[in-house]
């Protein structure tokens, strides 16, 4: 009837009201049409990913980087591929990007604990591995004992080696 339709329309309009209201107070975030772009780009690029078209994956994701810097996801995905490429420089400078920009994340210290162990920067990556257990004193044994492994390589930390296999041996009770 005519007038479930009129009290309807006037609902809708109350609720539409309400989220510009939100909206407008950034109490709910609406994606921009940039915001868009960028997700249409990651998964272009993930889409290359998967066909093996590694030059359009990378460019698709630094296209997603140039609109938007502080794009985590994006910045991962080129860390990932330049390590696996064993081009730890660049691999390096992506983790440092998404650290800049999202600094509380302890897997991206282990990410880089471990580029620098490929490295052999022992003192580079305990202290990401510090880093990481520092923003969280609950990770995997298996993190404490590569920890623990590493250092065991200085010669002056045999103690702090057994601190850390210690650590992992309780998380696994």
């Amino acid at each position: 009837s005519l007038n479930k339709i009129l009290q309807i329309w006037v609902n809708l309009t109350i609720i539409r009201k309400r989220l510009s209201c939100l909206w407008d107070l950034q109490l709910i975030n609406m994606p921009t049409k940039n915001e868009e772009k960028v997700r249409d780009l990651l998964e272009k690029g993930n889409q290359f990913q998967e066909m093996g078209k590694l030059e359009e994956e990378i460019e698709s994701y630094q296209e997603a980087i140039k609109q938007k810097p502080n794009y985590v996801q994006a910045l991962l995905k080129l860390a990932q591929i330049y390590e696996e490429q064993d081009n730890w420089s660049e691999a390096e400078q992506y983790y440092q990007k998404i650290i800049a920009f999202k600094s509380d994340n302890p897997s991206i210290y282990i990410r880089l604990a471990n580029l620098y162990q490929k490295q052999n920067k022992v003192y580079a990556a305990l202290a990401a591995y510090e880093k990481a257990i520092e923003l969280k004193t609950d990770l995997s044994p298996s993190i404490y004992k590569e920890y623990g492994d590493l250092l065991l390589v200085k010669q002056d930390s045999t103690a702090k080696a057994i601190g850390a296999y210690e650590q992992g041996n309780q998380l696994k009770s």
